[in-house]
């Protein structure tokens, strides 16, 4: 008994050479991604951090000057960017002071 067999090597779908020029393109896209966000990322100033009493690290961000100083502080399943909407606003005026409380945003998480 016979078998025959057919092999298809291209069913209409994309050829090899599609194959290369699809992934050469993602390729160069993926780079210049990674060059755009490297060139952003570098722009941005991060947050000072002070220890607290137990040692673990807090980020905190000072903008603009005035009286009274606000502070800003997130609720429980936020960060300082919560409050970024409003820093504009109020720093024409005061002083305002955002922080990350211990395990969230840019602060340590080692409190127990």
């Amino acid at each position: 008994m016979k078998v025959k067999t057919h092999i298809v090597l291209n069913d209409g779908g994309l050829g090899c050479r599609s194959v290369v020029k699809y992934l050469a393109s993602l390729a160069g896209c993926l780079m210049l991604l990674s060059w755009t966000c490297g060139a952003i990322q570098a722009q941005t100033e991060w947050p000072c951090v002070v220890p607290s009493k137990d040692g673990t690290p807090i980020s905190y961000e000072i903008y603009g000057s005035g009286e009274p100083t606000l502070v800003f502080v997130h609720g429980w399943s936020c960060d300082s960017r919560y409050w970024r909407a409003q820093t504009p606003y109020f720093s024409k005026k005061h002083r305002v002071v955002i922080l990350d409380l211990a395990g969230h945003g840019h602060s340590g998480m080692m409190r127990r």
